[in-house]
This record gives C-alpha cells, sequence and structure tokens, in this order.
C-alpha cells in the first residue's frame, strides 16, 4: 500500500451485541444493567434474564462517557473509542441481522416448535405438519430472486438468516395463517411493525404505528409465551423504532451486505498477513468481480420453444439486473410498477 491520506468518516458500528461489548467495554447483554438504549434493571426469572420495563429513561452519549449508570460498564477508563471522539450510544446500531432474524424470529419459532430445553412446543405435531405443508407448496412457486427457497421444519436446525427474514417479510404471512388466532395475531404484529421499518417511505408515513405494534408484540408476547421469552434481545425491539428515525430503513444499518461480502474478500486474501494490504492490491480484481455479476440484460438463445405460429424469435429466459422471468411458473411473472392507496 502506498503512504497516501485517505480521510473517512466513520457514521455507525454494526455488529452483534457480543462484539459491541467488546467494543464498548459494557456488561454482557444478559446483566442486570445489560441493555445497551436505556436504564432498565434486568431480573432474574427461570434462569433467564429478562427486561420487562418498557418506559425506562433512555442513555445519552454524554451519559455515557460520564459513566452514569457505574453498573452498565467494565472499569471507569475511557475506551479507544471514546478518545476518537466516537458516540457510544448513538453510533452503535442494533444490527437487525442478528436482531431480527437470528435473533427474536428464530427464538419465536424455538417456542412454537418446543425447540427450547424444558420448554414445550405452542403448536401441536398436526400444526406443525400443516405449516411444513405450506412450506412445501410454496417452495415450487418461489421465484429465482429468492436464493434461498423455502425448506420444511425438518431443517429446522440447518435455517440460515436469509431464511428467518424470508419469513418474516413475505411468507410468514401464509405459512402461519389458520394458526390459533392469538399466535397468529402475535406474528403480525411482528409482520407489520418490521414491514414499515424496511421502507423509508413507510417509516417516514406510519413509524408511530410501527413503534406501536413493536411495543404491542412484546407485551403480547410476554402474554403468550410467557415473561421469560422478552430476553435481551426481544426487549431491544422497543428501540428499533428509534434507530430507524436516525438511520433509516432496517436496511442502512444491517450487517447483511457486509455478511454477503464477505465471502468475495476473503477469495482475494493471499494470507491472513496484511489482509488490508491484501484487500488493497486486489481491488481492481474485487470490483471487476462485482461488476460482471451485475448483467444489464441476457437471453437465452432464439428458436421456437412452444406450439405457437409466432413471426420473430423466442426466447425462454430473460434475465437483467433486476429480476429474472423465463417459462417456469414461478418466475412468469412481472408486476408493473408500484400502488399504494393515501
Amino acid at each position: 500500500m502506498d503512504s497516501a491520506i485517505r480521510p473517512f468518516k466513520l457514521r455507525f458500528f454494526i455488529c452483534d451485541a457480543v462484539a459491541r461489548q467488546y467494543l464498548k467495554r459494557i456488561q454482557n447483554p444478559n446483566s442486570t444493567s445489560g441493555c445497551e438504549k436505556c436504564l432498565v434493571q434486568g431480573v432474574r426469572y427461570r434462569n433467564r434474564m429478562i427486561f420487562l420495563d418498557f418506559d425506562a429513561p433512555l442513555r445519552s452519549d454524554r451519559d455515557f462517557r460520564l459513566r452514569r449508570d457505574e453498573d452498565h460498564h467494565i472499569g471507569e477508563a475511557e475506551t479507544p473509542l471514546e478518545f476518537l471522539g466516537i458516540n457510544m450510544v448513538s453510533q452503535f446500531k442494533l444490527d437487525p441481522m442478528h436482531l431480527v432474524d437470528i435473533g427474536v424470529f428464530k427464538r419465536w419459532l424455538k417456542f412454537l416448535l418446543g425447540k427450547l430445553k424444558g420448554i414445550p412446543a405452542l403448536l401441536s405435531n398436526a400444526e406443525q405438519a400443516e405449516v411444513s405443508r405450506r412450506i412445501k407448496v410454496l417452495s415450487t412457486n418461489m421465484p429465482k430472486e429468492i436464493s434461498r427457497h423455502p425448506r420444511p421444519f425438518e431443517y429446522f436446525a440447518k435455517y440460515k438468516a436469509t431464511e428467518f427474514r424470508r419469513m418474516v417479510r413475505y411468507d410468514g404471512l401464509i405459512i402461519f395463517k389458520n394458526l390459533h388466532h392469538d399466535v397468529y395475531f402475535n406474528f403480525l404484529l411482528l409482520f407489520c411493525g418490521i414491514y414499515i421499518l424496511s421502507d423509508l417511505s413507510l417509516i417516514e408515513r406510519h413509524g408511530d404505528l410501527a413503534d406501536q405494534f413493536l411495543r404491542q408484540f412484546v407485551a403480547h408476547s410476554a402474554q403468550l409465551f410467557g415473561p421469560h421469552f422478552v430476553v435481551y434481545n426481544v426487549h431491544n425491539w422497543i428501540h428499533l423504532y428509534n434507530e430507524s428515525v436516525d438511520a433509516g430503513s432496517l436496511h442502512n444499518f444491517s450487517a447483511y451486505k457486509y455478511e454477503n461480502y464477505y465471502g468475495v474478500m476473503k477469495r482475494y486474501l493471499l494470507s491472513t498477513h496484511k489482509p488490508l494490504a491484501d484487500n488493497e492490491r486486489n481491488g481492481r480484481l474485487i470490483q471487476n468481480s462485482r461488476s460482471k455479476s451485475v448483467l444489464d440484460s441476457e437471453v437465452s438463445p432464439p428458436g421456437v420453444h412452444n406450439d405457437w405460429e409466432e413471426e420473430g424469435a423466442q426466447y425462454t429466459t430473460l434475465r437483467t439486473s433486476r429480476f429474472i422471468l423465463s417459462r417456469r411458473l414461478a418466475d412468469s411473472c412481472l408486476s408493473w410498477g408500484y400502488c399504494h392507496t393515501s
């Protein structure tokens, strides 16, 4: 690498709870004063730390620097990031990938399916089989734009974060429909809140509703599953709206885009020694890789692909940078434009 100085500005730190704890030198998320956003005091219940106060005073960057809540910090010395002027509360965002998808929603499914030791399943075997059947039907009708197609609950232990995300934002409405009223109502609170916070225009118009939905989801979950459901991750859903007001839609401060690019970066590392220099040296290759992965348009070889006697070339597949159209039923539809009511 050359010796040039490249100025940059840090907007947010996007990482999971354990990494945030390490960088901020604060207590474990499962401690009494573990919440990073408010002064709620956790209580031990059924061998879990739960946080049931939804109206505790919020933490501020100034209070963090002054160590107003001594129980929240590990030691009194400033962290290196504080020395650089980093705001230790507002610039550390609650990552939706770890908090929403593989955090709360995965836990929600575990409670439904009885995947946690000592906690009985909320759904009967027949109900679980019916949900798995719907998932299999959906899988055959899922377009190629969805990278991971739905898998039944037999593969639950192998679910990836993107599979939980797909359920939360898309097909969960169909998968969990016709379950017990309280279960589906609970999911709708979850779905509506996350759906609004995933779109900047919806945040501007209905952000306060999203806040109400998510707070009601946490409270209703405590009634549906029991107080032991409301652990650190679940409690933090009451802070998601404030995070979106500051940073925009959930995608803006999600770890997905960095996790997705991690594999590309690893391919161009020659060794674990001086990884930044390797990435700088191979930056052009990475850029070329990125540009080649996005096609302006691509069509299959022309030919006659049906019984119609139409003039002109016929094609089986159209690929663009945004979508794929083909003769396959799941890829044969295109919604043109965006319609919404005021």
